[in-house]
């Protein structure tokens, strides 16, 4: 699995082990590119840290575990149809 490429579904925390009891190094924004380098469970290890794998996504678009976004959690869109909102496509 070295350096496999993934992205973030949600925001998310870089832990220093790979639990949530563990302290938080900082949080990544939704959609950051990342690199898991080992799993551990539900973990994935990336360059300075620990992070669920819950929120993580394969480049390709795969699944990497379970895909599961926060009750709550606003999708945003990255591009409108061809035509526009008023096409109709949307």
């Amino acid at each position: 699995m070295s350096g496999e490429r993934m992205f973030t579904t949600a925001r998310l925390h870089v832990r220093s082990e790979p639990n949530t009891a563990s302290r938080s190094l900082r949080v990544l924004q939704a959609g950051t590119p990342v690199s898991a380098l080992e799993r551990s469970q539900e973990w994935a290890r990336i360059s300075d840290g620990w992070v669920s794998l819950r929120y993580l996504a394969s480049e390709n678009g795969g699944v990497t575990a379970r895909r599961e976004v926060p009750l709550g959690t606003t999708m945003k869109r990255e591009s409108e149809p061809i035509g526009g909102r008023e096409s109709g496509l949307w």
